[in-house]
């Protein structure tokens, strides 16, 4: 049996981090849409991309009980301020439904050469939205373990590299999928063709940020 203390701490975490989510109420879905675009994620994971909903990666720090947030697409973050693994919130209207997160670097080993990506750093199902709403937004709750458990972000290359981050509506066969297992590589994912196998549509928010060495 998996402890509730895992959401508790993600609950103060959410906390912290709504101050810092107000200072982006500017950000509209067109926004982050077009940052997606020029930045040519679409096109390099093979997916189509019109988010309904706003994804908000909150990441704890290990030296301070303030956390820092990503909501803005294209955010520059350190190695050092993306080491722990982070919780998720959505901002939009009421949800109700089941959700999968996935993170992938699509430029592994480099942005220049990136042979190897995407590179699965997390795929995690069963997330539901916690009966906890100031401002609009709905933290991500779950008790269950990830299909791919989190890879903290330790780029190669001093290129920043793209780490994209997806939330999808759970389809109803996700949690018996055998697609992936512990043995499966998570180098040269075809994202695409998983989302598409398991029936999960296109994602219905998401954000990234550039990390490089």
């Amino acid at each position: 049996m998996f402890s509730i203390t895992p959401l508790i701490n993600s609950l103060l975490l959410f906390t912290n981090a709504l101050l810092v989510r107000g200072l982006d109420a500017s950000l509209t879905l067109a926004d982050v849409r077009q940052a997606f675009y020029e930045a040519n994620i679409p096109q390099d994971a093979n997916l189509t991309f019109n988010p309904s909903v706003f994804l908000e990666v909150i990441f704890p720090q290990e030296s301070s009980s303030l956390s820092i947030v990503l909501y803005t697409p294209g955010t520059n973050l350190s190695v050092a301020a993306v080491a722990l693994e982070p919780v998720f919130a959505l901002v939009g209207p009421a949800l109700s439904k089941d959700f999968v997160v996935i993170m992938v670097d699509l430029d592994v080993p480099s942005p220049s050469d990136p042979y190897l990506g995407p590179y699965r750093h997390f795929l995690g199902g069963d997330y539901v939205p916690l009966d906890f709403t100031p401002l609009g937004a709905f933290l991500l709750g779950n008790l269950t373990k990830p299909v791919s458990s989190w890879v903290s972000p330790a780029p190669d290359s001093v290129a920043p590299h793209r780490y994209v981050l997806l939330v999808y509506e759970q389809p109803t066969d996700f949690s018996g999928q055998t697609l992936i297992t512990t043995n499966t590589s998570r180098y040269n994912w075809d994202m695409s063709a998983f989302v598409r196998a398991i029936g999960m549509g296109d994602p219905i928010g998401g954000t990234y940020m550039l990390v490089g060495a």
